[in-house]
C-alpha cells in the first residue's frame, strides 16, 4: 500500500523563462512512473447530454497492460483488458457480449488515432502526445509554462500498425512551474474537426512522486460530445503485482463496433 500526502498550493512566483529542451527534460523527469498500479474511484460521464455516474477499478502494468472494471449501483457493467496491440471487452448488461479487436477499429469511431499510450498517460496524469524529439515553442501563460506546436506531424507515437498518418493539429500543454507536472492539455485536430482537452488537479505525493487524483477529459467532434470526470480514491496500491482476470464464457456473443463515418 502506498503512502501519500496532499500537495499544497504554493504562492505564485515570477516564472523564469527557460528553453524548450530544458522544459521538456524537466517534464519528462517528473512524469509519474511505476511498474504496477491499482486504483479505484468514481466517474461522471456525459455523452451528448446523457449523464451517468460510474464506479471504476483500474489495474495497470505500465507499458504492458491495462485492466478496467466498471460498475453502477453494485451492478457490473463492463470489464476490459487493453494492451498495445489489442482491446478485449466484456459487456455485462443489456445482453452479454464480448469484443476482441485492436485500436485501429476505434479510429473510425472517434475520427482520430487512439492507442494504449494515450490512455495510460491519462491514467497516470502525464502529458499525452508529447514527444521530446519534436520541436516545440515554449511560452508563459496564466502563471504556467506552455508547450505548443502547430504543424503536420507523423503520428508515429500512436501508431502500432504499418499505417503512418499525418494530421494537422494544434497542441498546447500547460506545465506547473514549481513541479513541472502537466496541468492541462488541449489538442485541436484541424483536418478532423475534433478537439480534446484534459485537465489534472488535486495532486498527492506517492513515494516522492506526484499523482493527480482528479482529472477531466473532453472530446468534441461535429457529431458527438463526451465529457468524463474521474476522482481516484486515496487507497492506491503501487508496485504490487495485480491480477487481470478476463474470461469469455459460453453465454457471451460477439459484438461489432459501429463506425461514425
Amino acid at each position: 500500500m502506498m503512502s501519500c500526502t496532499v500537495q499544497k498550493n504554493t504562492k505564485a512566483k515570477k516564472i523564469k523563462k527557460i528553453n524548450s529542451k530544458h522544459l521538456l527534460d524537466s517534464v519528462k523527469s517528473n512524469m509519474f512512473s511505476c511498474t504496477w498500479l491499482r486504483l479505484k474511484g468514481n466517474s461522471i460521464i456525459d455523452y451528448n447530454g446523457e449523464i451517468n455516474k460510474i464506479k471504476f477499478n483500474v489495474r495497470l502494468k505500465q507499458d504492458s497492460a491495462l485492466w478496467v472494471n466498471l460498475s453502477k449501483s453494485a451492478v457490473q457493467i463492463m470489464t476490459s483488458l487493453l494492451t498495445k496491440d489489442s482491446i478485449k471487452v466484456l459487456k455485462k448488461i443489456s445482453g452479454k457480449e464480448y469484443f476482441l479487436g485492436s485500436f485501429n477499429e476505434l479510429d473510425s469511431v472517434f475520427n482520430i488515432d487512439i492507442n494504449y499510450n494515450i490512455i495510460q498517460d491519462f491514467i497516470l496524469g502525464n502529458p499525452f502526445l508529447l514527444n521530446e524529439k519534436d520541436k516545440y515553442k515554449t511560452s508563459v501563460e496564466d502563471s504556467s509554462y506552455v508547450i505548443s506546436s502547430f504543424r503536420s506531424k507523423k503520428m508515429d507515437r500512436i501508431q502500432f500498425s504499418n499505417r503512418i498518418k499525418k494530421h494537422d493539429f494544434l497542441y498546447k500543454c500547460w506545465i506547473n512551474p514549481n513541479n513541472f507536472k502537466c496541468q492541462k492539455i488541449e489538442i485541436i485536430f484541424v483536418d478532423k474537426d475534433v478537439s480534446i482537452m484534459a485537465t489534472y488537479k488535486n495532486w498527492i505525493n506517492i513515494y516522492n512522486t506526484l499523482l493527480p487524483i482528479e482529472r477531466n477529459i473532453e472530446y468534441i467532434s461535429y457529431q458527438d460530445s463526451i465529457k468524463m470526470s474521474l476522482i481516484y480514491s486515496h487507497k492506491i496500491k503501487v508496485d504490487e503485482k495485480q491480477r487481470m482476470p478476463f474470461k469469455i464464457k459460453d453465454d457471451y456473443t460477439p459484438f461489432i463496433i459501429e463506425s461514425n463515418e
